[in-house]
């Protein structure tokens, strides 16, 4: 295996990639497949972990991330929902850092592109088109969310809000 292994590494073939690890005493033939199989796991999907600082770049740059990796493994990968709407609410709220609306925006708005059919992301959209005081965005966005879900409580609530003021 060791002479096979110093071959690959003299000899590359191009879209080929490998890894070796020895392992110590504390393994034998009972545990390898499992190590194997999570070792290769984490090798394939090098760079698809986001740093706990992606929420303070603009969304796009998100959006390139997970293009890039969706076209080295040929395969669409997208950020889950709930992650984008936390980066997006951080801007929106979050005073600590700084409030950055349009920015909460451009998130809700991948998150949008991302997930046409899920209530909350249009839900979440029109919240920030109320605090950016874009009312009629806002109504729009709330009355796909009660397209999707009729039962949408705090879209309800916001649609009659948004009217009463832009009557």
């Amino acid at each position: 295996m060791a002479e096979f292994i110093e071959r690959l590494k003299k000899q590359p073939k191009e879209g080929f990639f490998f890894d070796s690890i020895t392992f110590g005493r504390d393994e034998n033939h009972h545990t390898m497949p499992i190590i194997s199989f999570y070792k290769g796991l984490r090798s394939l999907f090098d760079g698809y972990m986001i740093d706990d600082h992606a929420r303070f770049r603009p969304a796009n740059a998100l959006r390139s991330h997970f293009a890039q990796f969706s076209q080295k493994l040929g395969e669409e990968f997208r950020p889950k929902e709930d992650l984008v709407n936390f980066f997006a609410y951080d801007r929106l709220y979050n005073t600590q850092f700084s409030v950055d609306i349009e920015s909460a925006i451009d998130f809700f708005k991948l998150n949008a592109e991302y997930y046409p059919l899920s209530p909350n992301v249009w839900d979440s959209l029109g919240e920030a088109y109320m605090v950016n005081g874009d009312y009629q965005q806002a109504l729009t966005c709330y009355e796909k969310s009660i397209a999707l879900n009729s039962s949408n409580a705090n879209a309800l609530s916001r649609i009659e809000q948004i009217k009463s003021k832009l009557n």
